[in-house]
């Protein structure tokens, strides 16, 4: 079971890129916190890379989700594409901030539902009447084969 404390910076600064540690319990199958020697052969988590936005720095809003699939499949010249976007919540206020990203960062767009729209594939039709090869009566009649069963 892991939890991050808070994100510390580096280098004892107020804000900027830092660290958390995880708080991190050792339990069994079902749950339920043990001691923390019965976890001695699993490697604990390391620390988790993090950022303290400092208070003249741009700042972000969250990725939005990604759109819905541009199109249901993908052919020579057409292929499905999602978007997913942010803005900018405030500007940076000074010297020292972080820039804010030029708007072309601020959209991301992948590819989607690659696959073919027209797919091939074998059709059967139904059975024809059945009729005898004669090629397997010519057998028979050599000796090559013998009837089984009665006769």
């Amino acid at each position: 079971l892991v939890s991050l404390d808070k994100c510390i910076p580096g280098d004892g600064k107020q804000c900027g890129a830092g660290s958390q540690m995880p708080q991190v319990w050792c339990i069994n199958s079902n749950g339920e916190p043990v001691d923390r020697n019965l976890c001695i052969s699993s490697k604990a988590p390391e620390p988790e890379p993090c950022d303290v936005p400092c208070s003249r720095d741009c700042v972000l809003s969250d990725w939005t989700s990604w759109s819905t699939c541009s199109q249901t499949c993908s052919s020579k010249t057409i292929e499905g594409k999602q978007m997913r976007t942010r803005s900018i919540l405030a500007y940076n206020a000074g010297e020292g901030g972080s820039l804010c990203p030029n708007s072309s960062v601020l959209q991301e767009v992948r590819n989607c539902n690659e696959h073919a729209c027209i797919v091939y594939h074998w059709q059967t039709g139904p059975w024809s009447p059945c009729t005898e090869d004669s090629s397997a009566s010519s057998l028979n009649a050599s000796g090559g084969v013998r009837p089984s069963g009665d006769g």
